[in-house]
C-alpha cells in the first residue's frame, strides 16, 4: 500500500486521495462495462457499520448482495447453493400462499425458522441464477473467502484497499478507508451508479421483441416468417377469365 499512501501522522496512515479517486474511476468503468454485458457484480461486505450501505448500494442497481456470513462454497459449490435457493423460493410461495395454515404448530414453528435462516444468508442472491462476473468487495481482508473463491473461478474483483491490505488480491483496486461508515457508503454509492449506468446501457441496446397486429391471427403469426414481403398482386389483364358455364 505504500504506493498510494501521502503520509502518516500520529500514527495513522493518510491515503493519497488523488491517486484513490484515479483507481475508483477505472473501477467504475470496469463495473459499467460488466453491467453493460447484462452480467452480475455482488456486492460484499459483511461488515457490521458497512452493511446496510452495502444492501442499500446493490439495491438501488439491481444487483445481489452478501452482508451476513460468507458461505463457504458460494461460488465455487454453486449447486449445492441453488439447490438452497430453491428451497428459499418454495417455503415463500408456501408461507405466502397460506399452505401452512392448517400444518402443527411445531411444524409450522420448524418451516419459519428454515426460512428466516435462508433469507439472512441468501436473501440477497435470491434472483441469482448462476455465478456473478464480477464482486464488489468492501474490504478485501475481512472477505477472505469471498477473494479465495473470486480468484480460484478466476473472477474480475473490485476491492476496497485499506493501509493494511496487499493491492494486488484485486483486479481493480480502491484505495481508501474500510473501518468509516461514511467512507463505505461514498464508494459503493460511486459503484452502484456506475452499474445503474451499465445496466441501462444493456437495456437500451436490447432490441424490442417485433409487435404482432392486433389483426393477425395466432396461425399466421405461427407461419409467417418474419421478414417475408407482401406477395405480388397481378394486374387485372393479366388475370385469365374464368370459363364460361355450359349452356
Amino acid at each position: 500500500m505504500a504506493p498510494f499512501l501521502f503520509g502518516e501522522r500520529a500514527g495513522v496512515h493518510i491515503i493519497d486521495l488523488e491517486q484513490a479517486l484515479g483507481y475508483l474511476h477505472e473501477a467504475q468503468a470496469a463495473a459499467r462495462d460488466v453491467a453493460a454485458r447484462g452480467d452480475k457484480i455482488l456486492f460484499v461486505g459483511t461488515k457490521r457499520q458497512g452493511k446496510e450501505s452495502i444492501k442499500a448500494a446493490a439495491t438501488r442497481c439491481g444487483m445481489p448482495y452478501v452482508t451476513e456470513r460468507w458461505l463457504g462454497g458460494l461460488l465455487t459449490n454453486w449447486q449445492t447453493i441453488s439447490e438452497r435457493l430453491k428451497i428459499l423460493a418454495r417455503l415463500s410461495e408456501e408461507k405466502a400462499a397460506g399452505a401452512w395454515d392448517r400444518l402443527p404448530k411445531k411444524e409450522v414453528a420448524r418451516k419459519n425458522d428454515l426460512l428466516g435462516r435462508l433469507e439472512m444468508l441468501l436473501g440477497g442472491i435470491r434472483d441469482l441464477e448462476q455465478p456473478p462476473a464480477a464482486l464488489y468487495v468492501a474490504d478485501v481482508v475481512r472477505e477472505d473467502l469471498a477473494m479465495a473463491e473470486a480468484r480460484k473461478l478466476g473472477l474480475m474483483v473490485i476491492g476496497v484497499v485499506d493501509s493494511n491490505a496487499n493491492p494486488a488480491v484485486a483486479t481493480y483496486p480502491i484505495p481508501g478507508n474500510d473501518d468509516a461508515v461514511r467512507a463505505i457508503t461514498i464508494v459503493a454509492e460511486a459503484i452502484a451508479g456506475a452499474v445503474a449506468e451499465g445496466v441501462a446501457q444493456h437495456a437500451a441496446a436490447v432490441p424490442a421483441a417485433p409487435a404482432v397486429p392486433a389483426s393477425a391471427s395466432p396461425a399466421d403469426t405461427a407461419t409467417a416468417p418474419n421478414n417475408a414481403a407482401p406477395a405480388a398482386v397481378p394486374p387485372p389483364e393479366a388475370v385469365p377469365a374464368a370459363p364460361a358455364e355450359a349452356s
